[in-house]
């Protein structure tokens, strides 16, 4: 008979999946936020958002918009508040993806080093 799963592996894996989620979800709202600043850059800034290239405006929207904050959108006020409110999530989103890589880390040693089951 195989031995049951030890508890800390079973908390560890809870949090890490709750982690992970948290981060999932955080990543969502920026990619929310980050359409609507390029739909107002293209309403309010057409011809700089339209002479950027198709590939940069269809596939990397973040470096699109990085790149014309960096040509000058930077100095807009409402530009910046809005930049500001797109990027706002991903401090946190960082630290819980890297928390939930942590703790999957501490269950692979803690199986290897400190006799954990699965």
């Amino acid at each position: 008979m195989e031995p049951a799963t030890s508890p800390v592996v079973i908390v560890l894996a809870l949090v890490a999946a709750a982690a992970v989620l948290g981060a999932w979800a955080l990543a969502i709202r920026e990619r929310r936020r980050l359409r609507k600043l390029v739909a107002w850059i293209a309403a309010h800034h057409g011809a700089r958002w339209a002479a950027l290239p198709g590939g940069a405006r269809r596939f990397n929207l973040v470096g699109a918009v990085e790149q014309l904050r960096r040509q000058g959108l930077g100095d807009d006020p409402e530009f910046m508040a809005r930049y500001r409110t797109v990027k706002r999530g991903k401090p946190w989103r960082v630290i819980l993806q890297m928390v939930g890589v942590a703790l999957i880390g501490a269950i692979l040693l803690g199986g290897r080093y400190l006799g954990w089951n699965w």
